[in-house]
């Protein structure tokens, strides 16, 4: 059925200029928030186990669905996913849901349809194992609203982001990079913090020797890992998105915090702390920024998690969580005859966030 695709339609397991071209000059976003991100290039290169589905017309890619291979746990239980890491087309899914009757168009539609019924991103030799296919998704974003709905993925859940900020960030003598050594013992750690939560992983975790911890008589008692980013932010909505974007540039000292046009952030995952050590989260968060010469990091918390929110809401998280707009990310999955309870198990539970996907 799809075997005249082949030459229109690739599935590679690296980025070549086309992909990167196409996934470099994308504009993340429809309503509300615009922005792109500067560090895909280099970005792109940590993917684990990623195949790109890319639509090509005269060499170019006019578009990509890249999905990584990803191992999670689900309450501690291995599982193994699909997560949709891109999703960027300049042509097609980009009505409000109106379907174009372009034959092509819909030739593709049933392509990628039939795509995400495989467990093996295969439609020529599918494999229908039991299979899990997750992405995060903007609501005010329509492409994606649209992708999501054509292709069967339902809500599984909700995360918002979170802003840590310092004018002038202070290092602590007790935070410093973890050793190669500690990274297991760590690990377990963040498993045991984390053991009611689905979505957890370890794919990026420890990655460029950028998980910090913070040590009390040498003895770990929290950690976080963070990663490098590189933003344009074009629009951002309600009333605190425009002052964000139009006016706080123009202003020296809040210019600190964030320049929309070259916004360079921390983003962070695998935050955990030992019982009793809340309190030196925001020393540890603090330190990290004036270690990595930044003045602002984002993290990313389910609208569940009583835990993470209520120490953030505890903490003096700075003059950038005041200023940030506000807006709940939605989570969905396609569950291909997958185990019932397993299933359950996903959508009630609290996810487990991850700084890499969400930037």
């Amino acid at each position: 059925m799809f075997q005249h695709l082949k030459n229109i339609v690739t599935h590679t397991h690296q980025p070549d200029e086309a992909i990167l071209d196409l996934l470099t000059n994308t504009t993340i976003g429809t309503n509300g928030a615009k922005y792109q991100h500067l560090h895909t290039v280099s970005k792109i290169h940590k993917l684990v186990n990623p195949h790109y589905i890319t639509v090509r017309r005269n060499k170019k890619a006019i578009g990509n669905m890249t999905v990584c291979e990803r191992p999670i746990l689900v309450q501690n239980q291995k599982v193994n996913s699909l997560y949709i890491r891109y999703f960027a087309f300049k042509t097609f899914f980009q009505s409000s849901g109106k379907q174009n009757k372009n034959k092509r168009k819909s030739i593709f539609e049933t392509y990628l349809k039939e795509l995400f019924n495989t467990s093996n991103l295969d439609v020529y030799k599918p494999e229908y194992n039991p299979s899990v296919y997750w992405a995060f998704i903007d609501p005010q974003n329509n492409k994606s609203w649209n992708m999501a709905d054509r292709f069967g993925l339902e809500t599984i859940g909700h995360f918002s982001t979170y802003a840590f900020s310092r004018f002038y960030p202070k290092k602590n003598k007790n935070v410093s990079p973890i050793k190669p050594a500690e990274k297991e013992s760590v690990w377990q750690n963040i498993q045991e913090f984390y053991k009611d939560y689905t979505n957890v992983s370890k794919t990026h975790l420890f990655e460029d020797d950028n998980y910090f911890v913070y040590r009390e008589n040498e003895k770990i008692v929290a950690g976080i890992q963070v990663f490098d980013i590189h933003w344009r932010i074009d629009a951002m909505p309600g009333k605190k998105g425009k002052f964000l974007v139009n006016v706080l540039p123009h202003i020296p000292f809040l210019r600190r915090i964030i320049n929309p046009k070259n916004y360079r952030f921390l983003g962070a995952e695998g935050l955990f702390w030992e019982s009793g050590h809340q309190s030196k989260i925001e020393l540890l968060l603090e330190a990290v920024l004036a270690e990595k010469k930044r003045h602002s990091m984002l993290l990313w918390f389910d609208d569940s998690d009583d835990k993470l929110i209520g120490l953030f809401e505890s903490m003096k998280s700075g003059i950038m969580q005041k200023i940030k707009s506000d807006n709940s990310i939605e989570i969905v999955a396609k569950f291909n005859d997958f185990d019932e309870v397993l299933k359950q198990k996903m959508i009630a539970s609290k996810k487990y966030i991850s700084g890499f996907d969400t930037t």
